[in-house]
């Protein structure tokens, strides 16, 4: 996933937690990110990484998130495999360093908010 950086955006920082959703892949045993799986998840530890500011136009390194489900239902249409893929709350905490356009943030820092997941991407008949 590449963040698109709107008018040459700088980066700011979160006053409040900031609720945002994700795309994980949910298996019997784990929730992993579906582009890359060895990445695990779990709602007690609190993910924390470099958020590289990239170039001018995107941003590639950090925690991409999106700022509402229908901006992660909108992301996966023409995705080929979907159907491990949900819809999961994730929280980014005050204080973090993050940036922002029309329907994703990017941050270094972000935790599972529940290991419930909000929805299927795929809607069962």
């Amino acid at each position: 996933m590449c963040f698109t950086r709107q008018n040459l955006s700088r980066a700011l920082i979160a006053e409040t937690a900031i609720v945002c959703y994700k795309l994980l892949r949910k298996s019997p045993n784990s929730i992993s990110s579906p582009y890359k799986r060895r990445y695990k998840w779990n709602n007690k530890k609190l993910r924390k990484g470099k958020l590289d500011e990239g170039d001018n136009y995107s941003i590639n390194n950090g925690f991409h998130s999106f700022i509402a489900i229908k901006n992660a239902v909108y992301y996966t249409r023409g995705m080929y495999n979907k159907y491990d893929l949900w819809i999961y709350k994730m929280v980014i905490p005050k204080g973090s360093k993050y940036f922002k356009n029309r329907t994703q943030y990017v941050s270094n820092q972000i935790r599972l908010a529940s290991k419930t997941p909000i929805q299927s991407i795929l809607k069962k008949k």
